[in-house]
């Protein structure tokens, strides 16, 4: 038997002998799995990466948060017993309007309140201009579609075995709305108070939630300065509104490394302790506020108007910063006037009309950030490796959360029950909030899956079916999930990626190789003719063709590598930066890379060789298996 280092001499010297054709062998089927091999050490660095990241946040955890699905129900305006219960209360009403008109002495004009009943084509049907027709309506729809509760979700999450429950309780101030105070100052614009509600607020004021500790653990600043005692809301804003508020945005890229790595730690300790605040009204504040401007606007417009009565009652605009009721200034009414406004305020306030203006400043209080969520994202997002990085990452969170026990924890939480209502949708459309109301946290991806999977409804033509669905599962504050199911998808795809390349360079790598071993079927004939056995010679091609397969594998890996490498200096600091806001991480050290070394080198090392004896192995059988002295004569 030939030995050992005879056989690499020989084989080593065959490879010397063809440059070109291993040249390009090398080439061609290196390319193709240094492709593979900058898929695996990229992906293996991100998914590295997001492990080592998510083991200091909450995207280690798994948590399912539910919304209460809206389902189509019957068109409950043209509900006979409804238009009955209607009319019938619209007609005492009236009767009960007139009683007390008469009492007080005042005047009533049963016009002024509309039938909750009106007629379209032919047909009647509750009448949405109506507070009665409203309010029936409202109560039918509740009626075919009942609130969900939290034993309703456990109904559903019980059997996956959650670790803990959570439950989110959205707030909306009570008959009226928030306008922020930009500057600490109040805007005054005549508004139409019957779309305040909607329009009042900036969108994250609108989406305030009163939120567990628990699911805001990640963002919560760990030496916040409020106190329970500072008579301020305490609350976690997402990162836009932060930079809002510091006016600190994240460095340019020529910045140095250092300083946009700390960017998330600097924005926090800019943040703490830093306040805003905004002005709560209701309908009645809000409309002396309307008239005030009406009749500022008016004086002004008849200034030069000889004929022109001011009004007896005028009402002016209270500080700017104040958040205070409008101030009179100027009343000339006669004490009959004052007496009719006070006997008519108590009838209005007898039948529940709003009559009462109240007002009141609120100041919040940064105790943490937040990831910025779909609706604060910025528009330039692009598929740049970084952004699909962030993309993998997002989960919709909270956009204005104040952390439910710091709020419990303050001795005037009262103050703020009509800015901080935690009252149920009169719409019967619950919370569809972010993420959803109520949370089940589970131990491990499989159960939270399953959950989300099985007992979610999905949207259609007729809202969220099954029916015996009533909630929309969705993971919450992380893509704990989704990650988990990437993984695995990325996994196949190398899978396929890695077969198919590896027929490819197979083929390729068995040509050459073949070629090499058929040109030499007179080496072969030499060798046997001097005494060579068939296992000699199979050891120098085998040999031959692993040095051929481990130049292959070095210079695929050297390939990959460097592409790796490449991708990872241009993208890691801002990737690191989105995933560090993404995810709640706020130590620099912590770092994302795009490299990464798992055993599936070796895996794809081992395709190389797979592909190169596979291609080796046909020929040489042929070679071996053929009389010698013949291959020498056709020589």
């Amino acid at each position: 038997m030939i030995r050992v280092i005879d056989t690499l001499t020989m084989a080593y010297t065959k490879l010397r002998t063809r440059k070109v054709r291993t040249a390009f062998t090398v080439a061609i089927a290196g390319i193709l799995f240094g492709l593979v091999m900058a898929i695996v050490i990229i992906s293996d660095g991100v998914f590295m990466s997001v492990e080592r990241m998510t083991q200091k946040s909450m995207t280690g955890r798994f948590i399912v948060g539910g919304s209460t699905a809206y389902q189509d129900v019957a068109d409950v305006s043209r509900d006979k017993d409804g238009i009955a219960e209607a009319l019938l209360r619209h007609k005492t009403m009236v009767a009960d309007k007139k009683a007390e008109a008469k009492r007080l002495g005042i005047e009533y004009d049963a016009a002024m309140d509309p039938s909750p009943v009106e007629t379209f084509d032919g047909q009647q049907m509750l009448s949405y201009s109506s507070p009665i027709g409203q309010a029936v309506m409202n109560e039918l729809y509740a009626k075919a579609q009942p609130t969900r509760t939290m034993d309703d979700f456990k109904q559903f999450a019980d059997k996956y075995q959650p670790t803990v429950y959570y439950e989110a309780r959205p707030t909306q101030p009570k008959d009226g709305a928030l306008t922020e105070m930009k500057a600490g100052k109040e805007a005054f614009t005549q508004t139409d108070t019957s779309k305040q509600g909607m329009s009042g607020a900036p969108p994250d004021l609108q989406e305030a939630t009163l939120v567990p500790k628990a699911l805001l653990s990640s963002y919560l600043l760990p030496n916040a300065k409020w106190s329970a005692t500072s008579g301020h809301i305490p609350v976690v804003v997402s990162q836009k509104r932060a930079t809002q508020l510091t006016g600190y945005k994240a460095p340019g890229t020529d910045a140095p490394a250092a300083e946009r790595l700390n960017y998330l730690n600097e924005l926090r300790d800019r943040v703490n302790g830093a306040t805003f605040s905004a002005c709560y009204r209701n309908t009645a504040s809000s409309e002396q506020i309307t008239e005030a401007l009406s009749v500022a606007k008016e004086i002004a417009a008849k200034k030069n108007d000889t004929t022109y009565q001011r009004p007896s009652l005028i009402y002016g605009l209270p500080d700017e910063s104040s958040c205070g009721a409008a101030v009179v200034v100027r009343d000339v009414r006669t004490a009959a006037e004052k007496q009719y406004a006070d006997k008519l305020m108590q009838f209005n306030r007898k039948f529940g009309a709003v009559v009462d203006p109240v007002q009141q400043k609120v100041t919040y209080e940064v105790v943490g950030v937040a990831p910025n969520g779909w609706a604060d994202m910025d528009m330039g997002f692009s598929l740049g490796v970084k952004d699909i990085v962030a993309s993998l990452l997002m989960s919709q969170s909270f956009r204005f959360a104040v952390p439910t026990e710091l709020y419990e924890s303050m001795p005037n939480k009262t103050d703020y029950a009509n800015v901080l209502s935690t009252q149920k949708n009169t719409d019967n459309m619950g919370y569809m909030g972010s993420g959803g109301q109520y949370f089940a946290e589970f131990a491990n991806a499989t159960d939270a899956r399953n959950f989300a999977k099985n007992e979610s409804c999905q949207y259609g033509m007729t809202g969220c079916e099954p029916r015996s669905k009533y909630f929309v599962m969705a993971p919450f504050g992380s893509n704990s999930i989704g990650l988990d199911e990437v993984k695995h998808g990325v996994s196949v795809v190398l899978l396929w990626t890695t077969g198919i390349v590896t027929i490819l360079a197979a083929v390729i790598a068995g040509l050459t190789i073949g070629r090499t071993i058929a040109d030499g079927r007179r080496e072969t004939a030499v060798f046997r003719a001097i005494g060579f056995k068939r296992m000699d010679i199979n050891q120098i091609y085998v040999t031959y063709t692993l040095l051929l397969c481990l130049r292959i594998a070095i210079f695929a890996l050297l390939i990959g590598l460097g592409a790796a490498l490449l991708v990872h200096s241009n993208f890691w600091i801002d990737t690191t930066i989105q995933a560090q806001l993404a995810l709640g991480v706020f130590d620099p050290g912590t770092q994302f890379s795009f490299v990464g070394f798992t055993p599936k080198i070796l895996a794809i090392v081992g395709a190389i060789l797979l592909a190169g004896v596979a291609g080796m192995a046909i020929p040489l059988l042929r070679n071996t298996a053929r009389n010698p002295i013949r291959d020498m004569r056709d020589e």
